[in-house]
């Protein structure tokens, strides 16, 4: 048999028991939304995960996001990366993580 990691990459997901999806709060910054949906997806305290920022650069990330000059909201784009066996795609204001579903697949 083989393994094989199957990913979705459709742009709108619905949260599934593989997935996280979190809208970020006021107040809440970028990193710390995708911290506490990845800790919830791979059932680990965030105190116990590898720092973000040994992932992707988490200053560049919240720039990315940030309101425009006028205050007004970015509407459009998205980063995608992976932290441990998960997938991070940040867009807008919304967190999704994915962990990466396995099935076995006979040759």
């Amino acid at each position: 048999m083989v393994t094989e990691e199957i990913h979705s990459r459709s742009r709108t997901a619905a949260p599934t028991e593989d997935s996280e999806i979190r809208e970020l709060t006021d107040g809440e910054s970028i990193t710390e939304a995708v911290t506490n949906a990845l800790s919830s997806v791979l059932e680990t305290e965030t105190t116990s995960m590898e720092p973000l920022h040994s992932v992707v650069d988490t200053d560049a990330l919240e720039a990315i996001f940030a309101p425009r000059g006028d205050g007004t909201p970015r509407k459009s784009g998205f980063v995608e990366f992976e932290y441990d066996s998960a997938r991070v795609r940040v867009e807008g204001r919304t967190v999704v993580v994915y962990r990466p579903r396995v099935r076995n697949v006979s040759e």
